[in-house]
């Protein structure tokens, strides 16, 4: 069940389930009690980051043309189609942490032993048995949402102050637009990072499934 995860930030409580769900989920035990007393401690894959107006839940974009992948010097990084998750292969991370500075939202870390990185697998396991992915079944506030399938970003003309704070978070230069004037979003070179759709101050930009 290939899909996008959606941040909407507005709804975010910074109340921090969504990180204990992913540890979780990432334990051998994947249950609370039983996990807190493993060695190692498992660790989420998921933050939160202070945005420009409020703060954010970090959790990978599985970008369509993931700078990350792109990045990898050891090609421990992979995606099977645009649609796929990114995923990572950890018996051939080094640590390197490239891929980190290119990620285009913060996204990925170096684990707690300081050995390799650290990324969202999209809940593989969960999402064969038919579930959600742990952040998004467990926020409390519907500010993690799930959509099935690919997504567009859009931006609303009639909503968009064209201030620019969307093309300047845009990493692949995808959104165009002058003073004055309602900013556009190319499709063909968005990777549906999503840095946009939550830095938009005006709430000019929707997700729409395609």
């Amino acid at each position: 069940m290939a899909g996008s995860t959606v941040v909407r930030a507005k709804l975010c409580t910074a109340c921090k389930t969504c990180e204990l769900q992913c540890a979780i989920a990432h334990s051998r035990t994947k249950n609370l009690y039983e996990a807190i007393s493993e060695s190692p401690l498992p660790e989420a894959r998921i933050g939160l980051k202070k945005g420009k107006r409020t703060i954010i839940p970090v959790v990978c974009s599985h970008c369509e043309r993931p700078p990350c992948v792109a990045a990898c010097p050891e090609k421990a990084l992979y995606k099977d189609g645009e649609a796929a998750p990114t995923l990572l292969d950890a018996s051939k991370c080094t640590g390197c942490g490239v891929c980190i500075e290119a990620c285009p939202v913060g996204a990925l870390q170096i684990d707690r032993e300081g050995k390799i990185v650290l990324k969202c697998d999209q809940c593989v396991e969960r999402m064969e048995a038919g579930l959600l992915p742990a952040c998004v079944s467990g926020c409390p506030t519907g500010a993690l949402e799930w959509h099935t399938g690919r997504i567009q970003y859009s931006i609303d003309a009639k909503l968009c102050k064209a201030c620019g704070l969307c093309i300047k978070v845009c990493p692949v230069e995808a959104i165009t637009g002058a003073k004055k004037t309602p900013h556009v979003i190319n499709t063909e070179k968005c990777i549906k990072c999503g840095n946009c759709f939550t830095e938009c101050p005006f709430d000019a930009i929707d997700v729409v499934d395609v």
